[in-house]
């Protein structure tokens, strides 16, 4: 390092780690150092719990399609409900072909639909 180099680093260091710890131990720093722990915090905790609704979310989906709906994952609740629905009407569909009986029977009839 030049002689010139040397001479502003013993003016400068000083004035600016002075400066730089005033602003290390001001209590606006302080305070924001805090608030960022606290938010740290709550992140991790939100983060677990949304963890917990996608595992919810995600068996969810699968016990849909092992049932023979057909949702995928990423679909809006309403989508999901327009596929239960046709789902539904499928299966009511199919049980008044193999029993075509029971369309006479008023209990039936009220309790699929």
């Amino acid at each position: 390092m030049s002689i010139l180099g040397k001479i502003l680093e013993a003016v400068l260091k000083p004035i600016l780690q002075y400066k730089a710890n005033k602003i290390i131990n001001s209590e606006e720093y302080q305070s924001t150092l805090k608030e960022m722990a606290h938010n740290t915090d709550e992140m991790v905790r939100l983060t677990a719990k949304l963890k917990d609704k996608v595992d919810v979310y995600n068996k969810s989906i699968k016990s849909m399609q092992s049932a023979g709906i057909k949702v995928k994952t990423g679909q809006t609740p309403t989508q999901m409900i327009a596929a239960y629905d046709k789902w539904q009407k499928e299966q009511h569909e199919e049980f008044w072909k193999k029993h075509p009986e029971m369309a006479n029977n008023p209990e039936w009839k009220n309790m699929l639909e």
